[in-house]
């Protein structure tokens, strides 16, 4: 047993959704990992394991398969387990790849290259050659889902079109939104929500998990991009102020008269803090508060008597 296995126990696992009859047959080998890791600290590497995830919870099939000595065993058995299971051609599992040389990388300075949806991990000193052929930087999805009758099935982007021709339809895919979403125009029951509820209850993100989702809903990726007021999920009911009644904090502050200047946090402050008493001190100080009322009618009063609150 080397050293570095004294603190690391490298380890296979599967995991999976029973009732949607999916897999991922993974290893984690990291310095300091260990089998207690996995869902607590540890959520898989996988992109599309995250995604499903997302969208159908917790996998209720957690295991840890093998423990090894050693980061190579880790990786020939899974490598030898996926091979066996063909499992990046088995509509039952979610892998990528049969541990194809890209696993033989692991541990060494390489970077992932792509090139008409294939994946390749690639070391650095022939980066250069794989651009030449027309290679780019970065990964992409390499296959989709096409279905035809009662079989579905992942078949890679350059051969979809083949696949169309021959009367598949095209399936379940990475971008679930609108009408490409097996959920659209469906509504969970009261049971089933709180089935999910308690299967994401006390999930703990990794600080990895977190960072990639950030990226991949930020700006104009974000189902609320552009979204205020009331057609934001964020919307949580009207602000009533001396000067108006707004949708948002931002419409509030934005139609404040000219010669009036306050900002959102103190108006937010006094909707949703209403029963705090205006003191002379912060009437003096409140260009806002004077404008609209005289010292005699303001202080002593809590700011829900002068108007300000949330419905």
């Amino acid at each position: 047993m080397d050293s570095e296995s004294i603190y690391t126990l490298p380890y296979t696992y599967l995991i999976g959704w029973s009732n949607l009859d999916l897999y991922y047959y993974g290893r984690r080998t990291a310095r300091g990992c260990h089998p207690s890791d996995l869902f607590e600290s540890y959520f898989t590497s996988s992109d599309e394991v995250e995604s499903y995830i997302s969208e159908y919870g917790r996998p209720d099939i957690i295991q840890i398969r093998h423990t090894f000595d050693t980061v190579d065993e880790c990786c020939r058995w899974e490598c030898a387990v996926l091979r066996r299971l063909d499992a990046k051609n088995s509509d039952r599992f979610l892998n990528k790849t049969n541990g194809d040389s890209e696993w033989t990388y692991s541990g060494i300075d390489a970077v992932w290259m792509n090139h008409q949806g294939k994946n390749r991990r690639v070391r650095r000193e022939y980066i250069e050659n794989y651009r030449s052929m027309g290679w780019t930087e970065g990964r992409a999805v390499d296959w989709v889902w096409v279905k035809k009758n009662d079989k579905s099935k992942r078949v890679a982007t350059g051969e979809v079109d083949e696949y169309l021709q021959n009367g598949w339809e095209r399936g379940r895919d990475l971008n679930h939104s609108g009408e490409l979403n097996p959920m659209y125009g469906k509504t969970l029951s009261d049971e089933h929500r709180e089935a999910i509820s308690r299967s994401n209850k006390g999930l703990k993100r990794s600080k990895d998990f977190c960072e990639k989702t950030s990226k991949r809903i930020r700006g104009k990726n974000n189902p609320q991009y552009g979204k205020t007021g009331k057609n934001s999920t964020a919307f949580k009911g009207y602000w009533y102020t001396p000067h108006g009644v707004f949708e948002s904090i931002e419409d509030c502050i934005n139609n404040l008269p000219d010669d009036v200047y306050t900002n959102k946090v103190t108006i937010s402050k006094w909707c949703r803090n209403n029963d705090l008493i205006v003191s002379f001190l912060s009437y003096r100080k409140s260009k806002y508060l004077q404008h609209y009322f005289t010292q005699k009618e303001a202080v002593g009063k809590t700011f829900k008597c002068l108007g300000f609150y949330r419905q």
